[in-house]
């Protein structure tokens, strides 16, 4: 019996990572979680190779995942040339995958440097970055 539990278990990891890959495989793009806390972005680019980013986030006990993002000034400056002037498309794919997100987007404007303005995205909010 605890055999044919565990076997249970173990197929049904399986079948969720073969449906992933197929997932990615038709998409071209995918997030998936990087830990506990952080958000893993990957696409694949003409040629087939992968690119990926990692954002930071936390997992919040009530509500839903918190992620961090450069603000619309220093998006390009800090994220790859690849992912350059994307923000909304890569956030709105994030939500497609886990639903509504919090995005805390970190401003630089002027003295008041570390600013956090919080975004929620996924019902009838959006980000603009």
């Amino acid at each position: 019996m605890l055999g044919g539990t565990f076997g249970l278990i173990a197929a049904a990891a399986l079948l969720r990572i073969g449906w992933l890959r197929l997932q990615f495989a038709r998409l071209g793009y995918r997030a998936i979680r990087s830990g506990r806390d952080n958000i893993l972005y990957e696409e694949r680019d003409l040629t087939g190779a992968r690119r990926r980013v990692v954002f930071g986030g936390e997992m919040l006990s009530r509500g839903p995942h918190l992620l961090y993002a450069p603000d619309a000034f220093t998006w390009n400056d800090s994220m790859p040339a690849w992912l350059h002037d994307r923000c909304v498309e890569v956030f709105q794919r994030i939500t497609e995958r886990f639903g509504p997100i919090s995005v805390e987007v970190l401003r630089a404007d002027g003295p008041q440097n570390n600013k956090m303005q919080q975004t929620k995205l996924g019902q009838a909010m959006e980000l603009r970055c």
